[in-house]
């Protein structure tokens, strides 16, 4: 529908935001465990979105802290993982500022996808 344009019902123009499209993409990494604060993401201005995975090898997993910021840990975080679970950063509003996470024990891996 290119050239048309989206009208309230007095005929006003309406704001249009388009998701995803040309230059949307994802990177992804992995991030094995450990007690140290580690950077799971650099700041960009542009993040749209950030998941991360907290997988683990047969039973055993600990929890990963994701902090919005740096110096993640186990009394410094924004948000705690449970082994075995994922985090999806909140759509409506994404932290574009370094990520940082620390883990209650070296057991698993981050497996983490940025969007952009």
């Amino acid at each position: 529908m290119a050239g048309r344009s989206i009208t309230d019902d007095q005929g006003n123009a309406l704001p249009v935001v388009q998701a995803g499209g040309a230059g949307a993409g994802a990177t992804t990494s992995n991030l094995n465990a450990a007690l140290a604060s580690q950077t799971a993401a650099v700041a960009n201005p542009n993040r749209k979105g950030f998941v991360l995975v907290n997988d683990v090898a047969g039973t055993a997993g600990a929890t990963a802290y994701v902090f919005y910021g740096s110096g993640a840990s186990s009394t410094s975080y924004t948000y705690p993982v449970s082994p075995g679970t994922t985090f999806e950063m909140p759509e409506a509003h994404p932290y574009t500022g370094i990520i940082t996470v620390a883990w209650s024990a070296a057991l698993g891996v981050a497996r983490i996808t940025e969007l952009s």
